[in-house]
């Protein structure tokens, strides 16, 4: 009997060992841009309820926003929670990940990806940038169910059957691993969501010469309107009081612009807030000149005035906290740490930009 008994054992233990096996091994073979493997696994490590803000979208939010610039200069707590060109249907399973850990008094949301047309609505670099990010849930079940064909479902369900192939590309398997093991190392992000870069345009004129778009025609179709509806749905299903939609700051030449009041106005249907930042430069400071660092993101220059902009937006208009009220003294010490951190990235950005230097800043480097 005992002999059987340990027979009957020894299936079960081998799929035990295989599942976790299998699991570790699919982790390390997922590979994406370094900023968006950071933002969004190191969103959770953030302690639960302890953001004041959030912000969500692509990256025009997380390159042109300093959460932790904000904490030192208005006193509250940020994240920013996206990734590059992420399509706007995934902004509802965006949006349940930050409800299952944080109560934000305010939720920012980019709305650049509902006027940019449909062509990452279905974009298997787009939508594994998010979905295999994100811890295994039912939304990430139900995520990959609402936005992937059925045949091409299974290879989200078990990534390594669409990564195996990677260990013919060990560079970008070490690079997404490295940020992998810094974030754990590290306990989560010091910039909280952000990164920056050097280089400088010189004005719109300027941006077909350098081989970067200079215009885009804005578009906003029913198919668009349909997940815009949904996600404001869910906003006002999930009880949430205070969302604030903001078109970003852009310097490429906008066609069809009127796009934008479309979407504020359908915004505003539901109660919430919204700003058309498009080509507001003068009224946050910016400067087409010295401020962009393509037709689409500001340059750590433009994040400065912009942060400091939306941070007294938000302090004036919305109930968040200060410093001096509602945080232990181990949570001010540790936001404090991390804008030190965040300004030796900072400083260090701008000495390049005086040699010329043009490359992306990000923490882990």
């Amino acid at each position: 009997m005992k002999g059987k008994k340990r027979i009957w054992w020894r299936p079960l233990v081998f799929a035990v060992l295989f599942s976790i096996v299998f699991c570790v091994v699919s982790q390390m073979f997922i590979t994406a841009d370094r900023s968006d493997i950071s933002n969004i696994r190191g969103f959770y490590y953030e302690p639960k309820n302890s953001l004041d803000v959030v912000t969500m979208g692509p990256s025009e939010m997380y390159t042109g926003y300093a959460p932790t610039l904000a904490w030192h200069e208005f006193g509250y707590t940020s994240y920013n929670f996206g990734a590059g060109a992420i399509p706007c249907n995934l902004y509802k399973s965006m949006l349940k990940e930050v409800l299952k850990r944080q109560n934000p008094k305010l939720i920012v949301v980019n709305i650049s990806d509902y006027y940019d047309g449909e062509w990452n609505y279905d974009d298997e670099v787009y939508m594994r940038k998010w979905i295999d990010n994100i811890p295994w849930s039912q939304n990430k079940i139900d995520t990959i169910k609402d936005v992937i064909a059925k045949n091409d479902r299974a290879g989200y369900f078990y990534s390594l059957w669409k990564y195996h192939d990677n260990w013919a590309n060990p560079l970008d398997v070490f690079n997404a691993l490295k940020v992998k093991i810094y974030l754990a190392e590290n306990g989560g992000t010091n910039n909280k969501g952000f990164l920056t870069n050097t280089t400088i345009t010189g004005g719109q004129e300027n941006l077909a010469a350098l081989g970067k778009r200079d215009s885009l025609n804005m578009s906003f179709s029913k198919k668009t309107e349909g997940y815009l509806r949904d996600f404001l749905d869910f906003c006002k299903e999930s009880n949430i009081e205070n969302m604030l939609f903001i078109a970003m700051p852009h310097q490429m030449k906008s066609i069809n612009a009127d796009v934008i009041d479309q979407i504020g106005g359908i915004v505003g249907e539901y109660g919430y807030d919204f700003m058309d930042l498009d080509k507001s430069y003068t009224q946050i400071g910016i400067d087409d000149a010295t401020d962009f660092s393509d037709g689409e993101h500001m340059n750590v220059n433009g994040m400065e005035k912009f942060t400091t902009y939306l941070g007294q937006y938000i302090v004036d208009n919305y109930d968040v906290a200060r410093s001096d009220s509602g945080y232990t003294d181990d949570i001010k010490a540790d936001w404090d740490a991390c804008y030190e951190k965040t300004m030796g990235i900072i400083d260090r950005c701008k000495e390049d930009m005086k040699s010329g230097i043009h490359k992306e800043y990000w923490e882990g480097d």
